[in-house]
């Protein structure tokens, strides 16, 4: 069981820039705490949030929610539906040839993966910066493609094949 502290133990911890942490029984520098709106710092020290936030990515609500979610018939029907419908549109229509074209071309040993171009990791992925030319290929890791297509390394990968 939790140890609890009265409201006077944790005024003094506070007057001292110090605060109590339920999570790990430990006072810490206030400074191990993140701020928060409610009282100016969080109850909990940033090291047990961490964990915390950890354990709760892999077994949390969310997780369990989202596959009973969509495990439910009228939403499997639905997704299934616009995966059908985006199937159809005339952009992934393209890409899809474009990835299979590529595909195949590796398969056959026309040509081969290569190493991350920004990082340097072996397992790459095909990126293509122009799906109507299917063989030309910035080879990057799942990291720095993530990347790619959420921030600014497009400038870079289009300075490393062009």
């Amino acid at each position: 069981m939790r140890k609890r502290l009265s409201e006077k133990a944790l005024r003094e911890y506070t007057e001292k820039g110090q605060r109590w942490c339920p999570k790990c029984e430990t006072v810490k520098a206030i400074d191990d705490f993140y701020k928060s709106k409610r009282d100016g710092h969080d109850s909990r020290c940033k090291v047990c949030r961490k964990l915390d936030a950890r354990e709760y990515v892999k077994t949390g609500y969310w997780v369990r929610r989202d596959a009973e979610y969509y495990k439910r018939p009228d939403v499997r029907k639905r997704v299934n539906a616009y995966q059908r419908e985006r199937r159809k549109r005339p952009d992934m229509i393209i890409k899809n040839a474009c990835r299979s074209f590529a595909n195949h071309a590796i398969g056959v040993g026309k040509i081969s993966r290569e190493p991350c171009a920004v990082c340097g990791e072996k397992q790459s992925e095909a990126h293509h910066n122009d799906y109507n030319q299917p063989l030309l290929i910035v080879w990057l890791c799942p990291s720095c493609h993530r990347y790619l297509h959420c921030c600014t390394l497009k400038q870079l990968v289009e300075e490393t094949s062009g």
